[in-house]
């Protein structure tokens, strides 16, 4: 659900304008300087959020298959029905919360977490679009969706997005997935072992029994 909620704030916030530059004249802005503001905000609320989530569904799965005793602790009991829906059900949250959020379940928390954090990341945006004149002869007014500052200025920002957004959660997803395959490769391996050796000493006890016999 976190996911699907994601995608379509970045359908709705990209696909309309998309559309409209083909019928517009170049770079023309109709939506004014709150729109602007707007539209930036809320592609980059969608696709930060939608990255938070991939990282939360990560870790509960590897929580689920490397340490399953554990998951029944820090896990939900309802991990099936919300893995179906698409919610994460694993939260980060400590058992310390009280009032509403200790009624709320963890996989809740950790949804809104995930969202809580970045739409406060993203708020920045707010204030730094704004829309400049075009210039256009024959459209006095035509105006166009900009950045407020020079884009050196913003050389931090999308440094930081790059790493909390993309560097690292790749980074986790491909140690995570590893250490999970490493497992369920051992656990095969471990099941394929004893059932071998138990068919040996099956076959051995045959064995011995017809020679007594």
């Amino acid at each position: 659900m976190s996911m699907a909620v994601a995608d379509c704030v970045v359908l709705l916030a990209s696909v309309p304008n998309e559309i409209l530059y083909y019928y517009l004249v170049g770079n023309l802005w109709i939506w004014g300087d709150v729109g602007c503001a707007g539209f930036i905000f809320f592609q980059n609320l969608g696709i930060n959020a939608s990255s938070l989530s991939l990282v939360a569904f990560t870790v509960e799965r590897y929580i689920a298959i490397c340490h399953p005793l554990k998951a029944h602790t820090v896990c939900t009991n309802l991990y099936q029905y919300h893995a179906l829906h698409g919610i994460p059900p694993c939260s980060v949250l400590t058992r310390s919360l009280s009032g509403v959020l200790l009624q709320l379940s963890r996989a809740r928390r950790i949804v809104y977490g995930v969202w809580v954090f970045a739409t406060v990341y993203c708020c920045p945006w707010l204030g730094l679009t704004t829309t400049r004149l075009l210039g256009y002869k024959g459209y006095p007014g035509a105006r166009s969706c900009d950045f407020k500052l020079p884009r050196h200025h913003y050389l931090a920002y999308f440094f930081a997005d790059l790493v909390v957004f993309y560097v690292l959660p790749l980074i986790i997803s491909c140690v995570l997935y590893g250490l999970i395959t490493r497992v369920l490769f051992t656990r095969r391996f471990g099941v394929n072992k004893s059932n071998n050796r138990l068919q040996g000493n099956a076959t051995a006890s045959k064995s011995s029994s017809k020679d007594q016999a």
